[in-house]
């Protein structure tokens, strides 16, 4: 039968702490994929409005930094799990 492990990425705890300090490379994917997610609809709506109206709005300029913060986000909770993992490792 399947059994849900005890740690999993749905049963953590919830919070910015809990997905910077995560050693689950699940969560760490769900913040990668959600940075490209915001970082391709900043994109496509960059690309709208300046067909359209010819100008970068607020909008565009805001989904591409979400993006880009999200992806720091999982960049830094990988090298914390890292570390956390060499640290576990040591005798």
């Amino acid at each position: 039968m399947n059994e849900i492990p005890a740690h999993n990425y749905l049963s953590e705890p919830k919070g910015l702490k809990s997905w910077l300090l995560t050693l689950d490379h699940k969560r760490i994917g769900i913040l990668y994929m959600y940075s490209i997610m915001f970082f391709f609809l900043g994109a496509v709506y960059y690309g709208y409005t300046f067909l359209t109206s010819h100008r970068f709005t607020n909008m565009a300029l805001l989904l591409l930094i979400t993006g880009v913060l999200i992806f720091l986000l999982g960049m830094i909770a990988e090298q914390i799990a890292q570390l956390r993992m060499d640290r576990s490792e040591d005798p």
